[in-house]
């Protein structure tokens, strides 16, 4: 009987390791489509701009732009930066969320203190 529970326990332990691991690749997959998406729109926002304002195309302005590419592409990697930020944030709010609903269900208190919508999402799963 206690070979069968330990057995048990270490099967339960797994599926929970594997259940995060899945978790956390959905989270980094989130990540860099984030991080694409805001960069991209960031650069292509200031390319609108920059090609399209008189005061950066007129040459005689003294905010004149020259190459709207090269400053379109400096704004895209500020934005990636900015947006690696958050989403790194994003990712670990998400991880630490997850790790304290196994915790807490692992000790018994049965994760009264978990969102409605994880406890919900999660209420499924296997133990």
């Amino acid at each position: 009987m206690i070979i069968i529970q330990k057995q048990t326990q270490k099967s339960i332990g797994t599926w929970q390791i594997f259940s995060i691991f899945c978790a956390t690749t959905k989270t980094k997959k989130k990540q860099l489509l984030g991080c694409a998406l805001i960069s991209g729109l960031g650069g292509f926002l200031c390319f609108e701009v920059v090609s399209t304002e008189p005061q950066f195309t007129s040459n005689e302005s003294s905010w004149y732009i020259a190459d709207p590419m090269f400053i379109s592409c400096v704004a895209g990697v500020v934005s990636l930066v900015v947006a690696m930020a958050f989403m790194i944030i994003f990712d670990q709010t998400a991880d630490t969320l997850l790790y304290c609903f196994v915790y807490e269900k692992q000790s018994g208190s049965g994760g009264r203190y978990a969102p409605d919508s994880l406890a919900a999402l999660l209420a499924n799963t296997k133990e």
